[in-house]
């Protein structure tokens, strides 16, 4: 598929141009500051990051075996995990 006769493209193609042409003559620092994170949205980051972070740390590993679920060593292990998270996280 060729679009040699479609008389919209070149319309279209002006206007993606007359768009970008000022985004090209941008410096380093006014690129930075258009395209950086307000605080908001570093806090949101932030505050998703450590939730994502505290479920992922909080859930037990996902084993099958109920014989091993109910070894010491398992239980020793998400014990272990409980009380760091507890220190760490709360």
């Amino acid at each position: 598929m060729t679009f040699n006769n479609d008389p919209l493209l070149p319309v279209f193609v002006n206007e993606v141009n007359s768009q970008l042409q000022p985004l090209k003559k941008l410096t380093k620092e006014e690129e930075s500051a258009l395209f950086a994170l307000t605080s908001d949205q570093k806090k949101l980051v932030a505050e998703s990051d450590y939730r994502a972070k505290f479920d992922y740390l909080s859930s037990p590993p996902n084993v099958a075996s109920a014989s091993v679920k109910s070894t010491e060593v398992f239980k020793s292990i998400t014990n272990r995990m409980k009380r760091r998270i507890d220190s760490n996280f709360k």
